[in-house]
C-alpha cells in the first residue's frame, strides 16, 4: 500500500518559474500605455470641440445692461440670511407684544401690551361663553 502525505501529493519536480514569460506581460503593459495616450489626446482635441459646439447653441447676449441682468426666481426665495431675518422678525413680534397700537382704526380695535392684558384679564376674569363683554368708556378692550 502507498502512504499517504496528509497535505495532498507532493510535486515531483521543484516548482520552476522560467515558466513566465515576460513578452505578454510587457505587451500588455505597452499597449496600456498607449491607449491611456491616444485617449489623454483625443479628450485634449475633442473637449474644444464640444465647448464651442454647446456656446454655438447659446443665444448671443445683449448689448442692453437692463437685458443683460439675470431676473430674480419666483416666490418663495430662498433667505440670503435666515439668522438676521428671523432676529429682526422676533423683534418686531416682541415689540408688537409690548406696545400700544390700532388694529382697526374705523372699527376701534386696538392692541394693548400683552402684560396689561393679563393684568385686565385677571382682574375682570373670562366673560361668559356667548356673551359680549361691554367696556367702560375710554378703557380699551384686550
Amino acid at each position: 500500500m502507498a502512504e499517504h502525505s496528509p497535505h495532498g501529493p507532493q510535486p515531483t519536480e521543484p516548482f520552476d518559474d522560467r515558466e513566465l514569460q515576460a513578452r505578454p506581460i510587457l505587451q500588455v503593459g505597452i499597449w496600456t500605455a498607449v491607449l491611456v495616450a491616444v485617449a489623454i489626446v483625443f479628450v485634449f482635441f475633442f473637449y474644444p470641440f464640444l465647448i464651442r459646439m454647446e456656446q454655438a447653441g447659446d443665444p448671443p447676449r445683449s448689448p442692453i445692461p437692463e437685458a443683460a441682468q439675470q431676473p430674480l426666481p419666483p416666490e418663495p426665495r430662498l433667505q440670503p440670511s435666515p439668522e438676521r431675518e428671523l432676529a429682526a422678525y422676533r423683534a418686531e413680534q416682541a415689540a408688537r407684544a409690548t406696545s400700544y397700537g390700532w388694529v382697526d382704526r374705523e372699527a376701534g380695535v386696538a392692541r394693548i401690551p400683552v402684560e396689561r392684558a393679563m393684568e385686565l384679564l385677571a382682574a375682570r376674569g373670562l366673560p361668559a361663553a356667548g356673551s359680549a363683554v361691554e367696556a367702560p368708556a375710554g378703557e380699551v378692550t384686550p
